[in-house]
């Protein structure tokens, strides 16, 4: 009777710590992969070799101040949006580029949207003189929340 009423209980126990996520609105999400300093640039090929590839690389890849050698303040990795699937959506910090005349200029920044701990910057604009200006503009607020 008593061991009965032992595994009663364990396992009455173990059933209540459970969350149920459904519920509470929550979903899991995997870990992030990636240095904390990696950046994943997703950016069509025409954009990334042209203007708006130069602006972003000019933003990101400044020196860090204060350190006697040479060192980057991100590195950069490109990728084409056919890219952006499973795999990458788990890297630590994300900067989606959309650049054409449906899109208005606009950064959005979020946390944890497919990974845990992580970053993904979306940068919208209707040209690339368009998007150097919205990053330019946004470039503080953009490196101090990947920094975090």
């Amino acid at each position: 009777m008593n061991r009965t009423l032992l595994y009663l209980s364990l396992l009455i126990l173990a059933f209540s710590s459970c969350k149920n996520t459904k519920k509470s609105g929550q979903t899991l999400l995997p870990h992030v992969i990636g240095g904390m300093n990696d950046v994943v640039v997703i950016m069509s090929k025409n954009n990334w070799e042209g203007f708006a590839g130069d602006t972003i690389r000019k933003t990101l890849l400044q020196q860090v101040p204060a350190i006697p050698q040479d060192e980057r303040l991100f590195d950069l990795v490109w990728m084409p949006h056919e890219a952006l699937d499973q795999g990458i959506k788990k890297q630590r910090n994300i900067i989606v580029t959309k650049i054409g005349p449906d899109y208005k200029p606009n950064v959005q920044i979020r946390r944890s949207l497919w990974a845990q701990s992580q970053i993904v910057v979306q940068v919208m604009a209707p040209t690339p003189e368009a998007f150097a200006e919205v990053l330019a503009e946004n470039a503080d607020k953009i490196i101090s929340q990947i920094q975090q």
